[in-house]
């Protein structure tokens, strides 16, 4: 049994370097590439006049696609412009290009994983307009890394100060969040709590059976309650916040939060708003010119994504009682079912061991009726077969992860083990053999030996019990 472990291990690592690293992410959307050196006015999919521009938008003279070998950083909705050239975008209908947030195309760092969430921006009176573009840039590089997509994640933006404004609903729609968040700011006091009240009634009202994460960022406390004066009692109007956050955390809402600058003296009522274990959930700086040091943090902790699986392969007779499943922004909570699915096979139970790392129970994939025929085809022409994972949350699949596990199927060499040990047994019985026959003599052969005879006694003088006296010479 070991030596066909041993066997897996080696097929293995050799399939590891056969195999490429990184699996591109792409889309059946048509982009239109710009030759290196083109005048951009000349390519197509501009306005409504060109090449798979959108309807109703003018000549557009600004193309969509690549040029020299870079992204065009704006798009157009509809054939019309807004950020920050003319023309419009490309695609069927002129506005796919930023519809589907295609900043990363071709690029496996963006997240793919399945969820709902809403940003919460502070734009109180605290933050300086320069501030406050700084923290709307952080934003915007967080909404980069999101794959907006029906199927995957939608974003929903909103804007706090004394009152709350909605920016956007919920979408999947990068053009609308783009317009939006670049629209005209408020100003005033800060009201956390009607922030996260309207952020809960959004998800609470969003796709059923997926993940909702709540992002918020601000630079300071709760400064409005009905009865409290909050300057001369903060951590009382702050309890207003906490009880707010803790009715969406209730709901399965997991809250990232942000505190900036001044928001530190409050540092203890702000992870007590942020989901636990809150040195996951919970990030502090020192000013917005720094915020975007966290960028990398909130994006592990807002994206669930399987990144690598130990093992990742096996042959069939060797199947893991257990998987470990490694990446990030796995959900924490008591009351939210995780299952693993490996293949089309049923799906097996999950256990969080903390938000990177999770155990699945290894999928029994040897005799089973469900086995696909594409299976055993790729068996019988390639020796191995290549099951893609899933994560389920509460029944609904929200990572499709590029890493897969491969279902090696090994020659059997059990049998070589029996006979490796028949033949040392008739080894050590012929050394046996050999050492008794050669410590062994064989007895000496005794031949017979025939005893000489003995001459006869004289004949006895014959005499009837008479003396001869003339023998005696008398």
């Amino acid at each position: 049994m070991k030596a066909i472990l041993a066997l897996s291990l080696i097929l293995c690592v050799s399939l590891a370097f056969a195999r490429p690293s990184v699996r591109t992410h792409t889309n059946s959307i048509t982009l239109f590439d710009v030759p290196p050196g083109a005048d951009v006015t000349d390519t197509p999919g501009g306005g409504g006049g060109g090449e798979g521009g959108g309807e109703g938008g003018g000549e557009g003279g600004s193309g969509g696609g690549y040029w020299n070998g870079n992204r065009f950083d704006w798009w157009g909705t509809n054939g019309s412009s807004y950020f920050p050239q003319e023309g419009g975008g490309f695609g069927e209908d002129g506005n796919y290009g930023c519809y589907y947030n295609y900043t990363h195309y071709n690029n496996t760092g963006i997240c793919q994983g399945v969820m709902d969430v809403v940003f919460l921006i502070d734009s109180s009176s605290s933050i300086t307009d320069e501030n406050y573009r700084k923290e709307i840039d952080f934003v915007k590089s967080i909404l980069d890394y999101y794959y907006l997509h029906p199927n995957y994640t939608l974003v929903s933006i909103l804007e706090f100060s004394t009152d709350v404004r909605v920016l956007q609903e919920l979408t999947y729609d990068a053009c609308d969040v783009r317009k939006a968040i670049d629209s005209d700011r408020m100003s005033g006091l800060t009201n956390i709590a009607k922030a996260i009240e309207e952020a809960h009634r959004i998800l609470k009202n969003s796709r059923s059976d997926i993940p909702d994460q709540i992002v918020l960022i601000t630079d300071g406390f709760q400064t409005v309650h009905s009865s409290i004066n909050c300057n001369d009692h903060p951590h009382d109007c702050n309890a207003y916040a906490i009880e707010k956050a803790r009715a969406a955390k209730a709901d399965d809402i997991q809250i990232y939060t942000i505190g900036v600058g001044a928001a530190s003296y409050y540092e203890d009522d702000l992870r007590q708003i942020a989901s636990s274990p809150s040195d996951q959930y919970f990030s502090l700086v020192d000013d917005y010119s720094s915020i975007q040091t966290v960028r990398e943090k909130l994006q592990n902790s807002t994206c669930p994504l399987v990144t690598q699986i130990l093992p990742d392969c096996r042959c069939n007779e060797e199947m893991p009682d257990e998987i470990m499943m490694i990446g990030h922004g796995f959900p924490q909570s008591a009351s939210i079912s995780l299952m693993c699915r490996f293949g089309d096979f049923p799906e097996t139970k999950a256990k969080v061991l903390n938000q990177t790392h999770l155990l699945c129970d290894g999928p029994k994939l040897v005799d089973r009726e469900e086995w696909a025929w594409v299976h055993t085809a790729n068996f019988m022409w390639n020796g191995e077969s290549k099951v893609p994972i899933s994560l389920l949350y509460n029944g609904a699949s929200i990572v499709q992860s590029d890493v897969e596990f491969t279902y090696l199927s090994c020659p059997d060499y059990s049998y070589l083990i029996w006979v490796f040990l028949g033949v040392i047994l008739v080894a050590v019985l012929l050394a046996v053999l050999a050492y008794i026959a050669s410590h062994t003599k064989p007895a000496k052969k005794v031949m017979p030996v025939k005893q000489a005879s003995k001459p006869a006694a004289p004949p006895k003088p014959e005499h009837a019990g008479q003396i001869d006296l003339s023998m005696m010479g008398v």
